[in-house]
């Protein structure tokens, strides 16, 4: 694999973040667009692992993770899950092509594997009603999803970096419809529990130091960023991610060709990060799917801290990574 530069795996991370968050906040009134289409399905892959797949625009997205994806996502029954705001670690495969039809799902992954599905519907669907109260008047939404359901057939082949998880079907039951996925800000006053689509996470508020790190994967091409920062309520917040472009037979540069970005996340007690930012000292230890710890003195960043991505394991502490404590707005 190809590595995807260090400001890119800095975009991945803000990119990754803004999933997890959902809208960003303002206020004014709703309107509804013409809704996306998208196709998806979910399959269970071995020891445990679970892919989501997802078709929408040009874009092929197949999301590997042990808990429930950090997105959110929409069930082969057709309803909409919230997405995981709590420990976890999670790759998302994505491949860029042409448009497709809505119940069509190409996408190629080199020696990871191949998705290439086409939709048969059942005759039944599933129609839920969004709550898009409080929205933006730019907001571009639906206000109904409808997904239809069915069956997709094909191949559905795919093994994961170093084999952390491997699947091999001829058919999957999936949805194609509407979309929930929108592009809206929403109004600060509003209660977040009630829409579990856009409710803000922590990544969007973060309070009191951020720590950040940035450095290489030893015996790789890849770089890892990492970051710690406490939420609203005093708990303490630890993300990582990586991402490398996959090489295969059609793509030739890293510009159209597929890639993977790494993620890790888990939340911890607020000892779990201790922090002066006159003193620029700082010490955290997460928990799994990170483990050992690491400390900020000055410019040195150092300890046994790693982080267990899927189908990779990497050190974050080292001389070659760059630590940098600040305070929020800063």
């Amino acid at each position: 694999m190809r590595q995807v530069g260090r400001w890119s795996v800095v975009a991945g991370v803000v990119a990754i973040a803004a999933a997890l968050a959902g809208p960003s906040t303002a206020g004014a009134r709703f309107h509804d667009q013409d809704p996306i289409q998208s196709a998806v399905f979910t399959v269970t892959g071995s020891n445990g692992y679970e892919l989501y797949v997802k078709s929408e625009r040009n874009q092929v997205t197949v999301t590997a993770s042990h808990q429930r994806p950090p997105m959110a996502t929409i069930s082969n029954s057709g309803h909409v899950r919230a997405g995981n705001k709590g420990t976890l670690a999670a790759n998302t495969y994505v491949v860029f092509s042409p448009r497709q039809e809505p119940g069509v799902i190409e996408a190629d992954l080199g020696p990871l594997g191949q998705i290439s599905v086409r939709f048969q519907p059942s005759g039944r669907r599933h129609v839920a009603k969004l709550d898009l109260s409080g929205k933006s008047t730019r907001c571009v939404a639906p206000s109904k999803v409808v997904r239809q359901l069915g069956v997709f057939t094909g191949t559905i082949r795919f093994t994961g970096e170093n084999g952390y998880t491997s699947v091999d079907l001829a058919s999957a039951p999936g949805t194609v419809g509407t979309s929930p996925f929108r592009n809206c800000t929403t109004v600060r006053a509003r209660s977040k529990a009630s829409d579990p689509i856009g409710s803000a996470s922590a990544f969007d508020r973060p309070t009191e130091p951020i720590l950040t790190a940035l450095g290489p994967i030893e015996s790789t091409d890849s770089s890892v960023s990492f970051s710690a920062f406490r939420t609203p309520d005093g708990k303490s917040m630890f993300f990582a991610a990586s991402g490398e472009a996959i090489e295969t037979d059609t793509s030739t540069t890293d510009v159209g060709g597929p890639f993977v970005m790494r993620m890790a996340q888990a939340v911890g007690p607020r000892r779990a990060f201790a922090a002066n930012v006159e003193d620029e000292a700082a010490t955290v230890k997460p928990a799994g799917p990170f483990s050992g710890t690491a400390r900020l003195k000055g410019s040195r960043w150092s300890g046994d801290l790693t982080v267990n991505f899927l189908g990779l394991n990497a050190e974050l502490t080292g001389p070659s990574f760059k630590a940098k404590l600040r305070s929020v707005g800063r």
